[in-house]
C-alpha cells in the first residue's frame, strides 16, 4: 500500500541546466540516506512530439556524477523510482551509445576462442543492452561495468565461413549503436 512521509525539508525550484525539460527541483541534500526507494513525479516542459520516450530524469549523486533514472509517463509528469535526496531534473536524451572495437578490425579472420574486447560509452543515460551476432548465432559477452568494457570470446559453435560480426547496443532512453564488420571464420 502507498505511504506518504513527509520531510523536514524543503524544496528548492530553480531553472534546469542547458537543455533540460524541466526545472531543477533540490529534495533535502544527496547525503541524506534513503533506506527504501520512493516514487518521485515532476511535470516536463512541453516536448516536441516523439521526443517524450527519450526522456530520462538526472540527479547528481555525491560524488558529482550525473545518474540517470528510467521512468515511465502519467500525463505530462514522468514518475521514476529513486533512492537518494537532492537534486532532480528532466532531460532528453537523442544521442546513441558510441562503440569502440579494442582489437584490429582490419583483420578479417576470427578464430574460435579469441577474445573481442569493446568500450562503450554514452554520454547521460548509461547503457541497457547489449548483443553480439556472429552471422544469425548470439554470442556471449561479458559486462565491465568500471571500465566500460565489453569482453567477447567467440564461441566454437559459432559458424564458420563468410559472417558478419555485429553488435547491438542500447541505452537507457532506447537509443541503439550498430558495430557490424565482414569476418571470415575458418
Amino acid at each position: 500500500f502507498p505511504v506518504t512521509i513527509h520531510l523536514k525539508s524543503h524544496i528548492t525550484v530553480k531553472p534546469g541546466p542547458g537543455a533540460s525539460c524541466s526545472p531543477a527541483f533540490t529534495i533535502g541534500s544527496a547525503r541524506i540516506p534513503v533506506h527504501q526507494h520512493f516514487t518521485l513525479a515532476i511535470r516536463s516542459q512541453p516536448l516536441p512530439p516523439g521526443l517524450k520516450h527519450r526522456v530520462v530524469a538526472l540527479s547528481p549523486n555525491i560524488k558529482g556524477v550525473v545518474v540517470a533514472h528510467a521512468g515511465r509517463w502519467k500525463g505530462d509528469w514522468f514518475e521514476t523510482k529513486v533512492r537518494q535526496l537532492g537534486s532532480f531534473y528532466l532531460a532528453a536524451d537523442t544521442v546513441a551509445p558510441t562503440i569502440v572495437p579494442q582489437f584490429n578490425s582490419k583483420r578479417d579472420t576470427l578464430t574460435a576462442g579469441q577474445n573481442l574486447r569493446f568500450t562503450l560509452r554514452d554520454a547521460l543515460s548509461g547503457i541497457r543492452s547489449f548483443h553480439l551476432y556472429v552471422g544469425e548465432y548470439w554470442n556471449l559477452l561479458t559486462w565491465d561495468a568500471k571500465s566500460a568494457t565489453l569482453s567477447a570470446i567467440i564461441d566454437e559453435n559459432a559458424p564458420k565461413g563468410n559472417q558478419n560480426l555485429c553488435l547491438i547496443v542500447h541505452d537507457v532512453a532506447g537509443n541503439e549503436a550498430t558495430y557490424s564488420i565482414p569476418i571470415y571464420i575458418p
